[in-house]
């Protein structure tokens, strides 16, 4: 799939591999090899393979909670076809509970257990006794922080009613009429909207050995909305309805509480500048700064975008940002403002502007960083770089922070405390100090080698892996490492020796407790106690696990292994931990590690029946190309294989895939980019993954390269039939199977989905998801130019699938989304036109509702059903279906 403009594929596919591969290809540099087939493998008992009329049978599995103390565990399973379940299972497997249609729960403690069906069903478990208590027309539910309470609104002959239970179930309080509700951090409180007789109200209750209740607001004016806690619950904020009785519309007033001081604040439309008022239909809604001092929220203008995009467009050659990209934010640039309220000093402030209309808070809220994307001149990148400004909010001062600065959000980081912000430039971390304006580069005297220059054409960094403990250090990745870095004496300190072993050590995140969200902070880390122990992922090539980092830098291990590991979960007060295991030909698992010896304990084996089929293998091939540099792919074994004789192979292509090695894939119809492996093989194919190396300017050329290096390694085992290899590709894969049909003969036949076609023509056009030039695509990101079009059009023409499409005699299916925004389906309409007037063999799908994949279920069955028809013909020889022979 092409990357989106978080870049997330980059940085999957950056970290697939690592140095200790490195090592093993110098050890086989002399040696291009196939693994050979195990001779015992066609002489299992016989088995047979997955049909469609099977899919159904699959579900993947989501490991959900881990109670406290770890005595009990929940997880999913989820299908395509069939109601999900969770499940509810004690860690020694003794006992378990399942609940249909439910995705996820929450344990109070050791002894209850509630989860929230599709259909509104709460269900309560005593986990002691078993039992089960059911609360009908549920729309959402909260535990008290000690456990003691079930709080759940639910709807009640038309109205929703908030009630709150004891631990027996016994409904001890209830509230009617409630419209939101909102728990404080701790959870030992909650504020409430309700109406009663056209009275509107915000309600607090507060619980302890009993339940205190009091009322902040009422009003008959207009009902109360977008309640929200400070960090530590000393504060809320909300607003209150106030509609002009003349007009009819309403301009909002903000509320402030103190429980502390038993305050009401308001902040009337009169103090919002003449023009605007506070907007009250945005989803990120307020936010109260952790010391409870300051409440920040949105304003907007009165006027529509007429005033600036209505009428004839104007597009400036001299814009840094072009008219259609500047449309899609204008809404933020032109008509929205950041506000501050110092509700106790009767203070306001506005924070952005149109000149900076851009920014985030650092943690402590009382610094803001904004920017504008058009100070500097046009940029052709994924993340444009930026002149950011500092104001602090107490003075009002803005000053000048950084010039020509990436807007990457790895490229940055804020303190936990507030009392910095870290930024990547020029190779190096620097840390700016809010409090004395100084700049520190904190990792130049130490040699750290912290680029990612993995791919010349995306330079980047290993990113923050967290902050210290009161903000007194930063710890930072390089490739395999956790440094630690001083930031009082600047002094390095790495936490672990992963260079040496060629293991990547990073931290796991632990589990957001999601309690309320900013629209107005920027990326925070998390703070990490090297005092204390810490949860490490690792990873070498294809093996991963986990590690414990114990407070005498010494690592333990949990799980480590040739295989994949992933979604751990521990106990918050006990060293027990939950996470997956899976290998291709072994469907996830559930594995709990518990004890001082740390034993590990399958508790859960999704898709038991996944045994009783014939099952493919994957194995690894390593191969050459043109500049000798040996590259790795994966190929899977037909499920029923027999090695007396040949098998046609389908090879699917998109930059390197390797990393996808252990990856257990379910048989399915719905698959959004159509290529599913475990259904190739369960029907008679090999399935080749390559990897490919890029050569910067000649990314095309380079697909070609590997392709057919890795395909003809194949080849040469004598496995496969070398006249029925077919060809698959999605999106950047898509181009690469495009331009590869103009150069060879060797496919018999192609499938290309969402794909770039005309190099050119598609530099010089825009991408519609955000109104923004595709050049930055070619410049500096994935399709690997490194230059304009007009710096080198000889180039651009030398790797697009156009300039070649009339050698190309491989008959191709083409498919793309009608709504495809990220690649415009007009180039596959392109492909397929020039195949029609070339006279060659071409059916194009062009799907209704959907856009750069296959969302929609039929779209999905139906591409499926095709994909078979297709294969099936041209490389098993199966009589063409009427939509191949007849093109209907």
């Amino acid at each position: 799939m092409i990357l989106d403009n978080n870049g997330f594929l980059r940085l999957l596919h950056r970290k697939a591999n690592t140095t200790l591969f490195g090592t093993v290809c110098r050890q086989v540099h002399f040696l291009i090899f196939l693994l050979v087939a195990c001779p015992n493998y066609g002489q299992v008992l016989p088995k047979n393979a997955v049909t469609t009329a099977d899919y159904h049978l699959w579900g993947t599995l989501y490991a959900d909670k881990i109670s406290e103390k770890g005595n009990w565990i929940s997880f999913t399973m989820r299908y395509d076809e069939s109601p999900d379940t969770l499940f509810v299972k004690r860690s020694d497997g003794k006992k378990q509970f399942a609940f249909a249609k439910s995705n996820s729960g929450t344990f109070n403690g050791e002894h209850a257990f509630v989860s929230c069906a599709t259909d509104g069903r709460l269900s309560i478990l005593d986990l002691d006794q078993g039992k089960i208590s059911i609360i009908e027309e549920v729309e959402t539910y909260s535990f008290s922080g000690d456990g003691t309470y079930l709080i759940a609104v639910s709807r009640k002959a038309n109205q929703r009613m908030l009630q709150v239970r004891n631990r027996a179930g016994l409904i001890v309080y209830s509230i009617a009429g409630v419209d939101q509700f909102r728990m404080n951090r701790a959870k030992d409180a909650l504020v409430c909207t309700l109406e009663s007789e056209g009275v509107y109200q915000v309600m607090q209750l507060t619980f302890g050995v009993t339940i205190g209740k009091s009322v902040l607001a009422e009003s008959r004016n207009g009902k109360f909305s977008q309640l929200i806690w400070n960090a530590d619950g000393q504060a809320v904020a909300f607003l209150r309805e106030n509609r002009d009785a003349a007009t009819g519309i309403n301009r909002p007033v903000v509320c402030y509480f103190s429980p502390k001081h038993s305050t009401l604040f308001q902040l009337g439309p009169d103090t919002i500048p003449k023009g605007f008022y506070v907007e009250s239909e945005s989803a990120s809604g307020l936010t109260v700064s952790p010391d409870g001092k300051r409440v920040f929220f949105t304003i907007r203008k009165e006027v529509s975008l007429a005033e600036k995009f209505g009428g004839v467009q104007v597009w400036n050659g001299t814009d840094a940002v072009v008219y259609s990209e500047r449309q899609s934010v204008a809404d933020v640039e032109c008509n929205t403002r950041t506000a501050v309220w110092w509700p106790e000093r009767d203070r306001f402030m506005i924070i952005t502007d149109q000149s900076k209309p851009f920014g985030f808070l650092n943690a402590s809220q009382d610094f803001a960083i904004s920017y504008s994307t058009n100070d500097l001149a046009p940029q052709y990148k994924l993340d444009r770089n930026a002149n950011y400004f500092v104001t602090d909010l107490e003075t009002g001062q803005r000053n000048l922070l950084l010039e020509n600065q990436s807007t990457e959000l790895s490229a940055s980081s804020l303190s936990p405390g507030g009392t910095y912000f870290a930024y990547f430039k020029d190779n190096n971390w620097w840390v700016y100090n809010f409090l004395n304006r100084a700049h520190s580069n904190v990792t130049r005297r130490h040699g750290l080698q912290l680029a990612d220059c993995e791919d010349k054409i995306w330079p980047g960094n290993y990113r923050v892996a967290g902050w210290g403990v009161d903000d007194a250090s930063i710890l930072l990745y390089d490739a395999f490492d956790i440094w630690q870095i001083d930031l009082k004496v600047n002094t390095a300190v790495r936490l672990t020796r992963g260079r040496e072993t060629g293991i990547s050590y990073r931290i796991v995140p632990p589990v957001s407790s999601g309690f309320y969200a900013s629209y107005f902070t920027g990326h925070i880390d998390e703070v990490v106690d090297v005092n204390n122990t810490i949860l490490l992922s690792a990873t070498r090539t294809n093996e991963s696990g986990y590690f414990i980092y114990e407070t005498n830098r010494s690592l333990k291990p949990i799980v480590f292994g040739d295989f994949l590991t992933t979604k751990i979960l521990k106990a918050s007060k006990a060293a027990v931990y939950v996470f997956e295991s899976q290998r291709y030909s072994s469907p996830p698992k559930l594995i709990i590690s518990k004890g001082k010896e740390g034993r590990n304990t399958t508790i859960y084996q999704s898709n038991l029946h996944h045994y009783g089929y014939a099952w493919g293998k994957s194995e690894k091939i390593y191969y050459q190309n043109s500049k000798n540099e040996l590259l790795t792919g994966i190929l899977y074994y037909p499920a029923v294989y027999n090695p007396e004789r040949k098998y046609p192979m389908v090879v699917h292509i998109y930059e390197s895939q390797s990393y996808l090695y252990h990856c257990y894939i379910n048989p399915s119809l719905h698959n959004m980019s159509g290529f599913n492996p475990s259904n190739l093989t369960a029907q008679g194919y090999f399935v080749l993954l390559p990897d490919i190396e890029y050569e910067l300017g000649n990314p095309g050329l380079s697909a070609l390269d590997c392709v057919l290096a890795a395909t003809k390694a194949v080849i040469n085992t004598g496995l496969i039939d070398s006249t029925k290899i077919g060809l698959i590709g999605h999106s950047f894969g898509g181009y690469e199977t495009n331009f590869i049909l103009g150069q060879t003969d060797l496919f018999a036949c192609a499938i290309s989905g969402a794909s770039v076609f005309d190099l050119a023509g598609w530099y010089l056009s825009i991408g519609w998801n955000v109104g923004r030039p595709e050049m930055w695509r070619f410049e500096s990101q994935q399709w690997r130019m490194g230059k304009s079009l007009f710096e080198d059009r000889n180039g651009y023409a030398r790797n697009s699938p156009l300039t070649f499409v009339d050698r190309i005699k491989t008959p191709v299916l083409i498919w793309t989304g009608e709504e495809d925004r990220q690649i415009h389906y007009y180039q596959s309409i392109a492909f397929y036109l020039a195949m029609q007037r070339l006279k060659k063999k071409a059916i194009l799908f062009v799907y209704p509702g959907d856009g750069h994949a296959l969302v929609k279920k039929d779209n999905q069955e139906h591409f499926a059903q095709r994909i078979e028809d297709w294969f099936g013909y041209y490389l098993k020889g199966e009589s063409p279906k009427k939509w191949i022979r007849e093109g209907v």
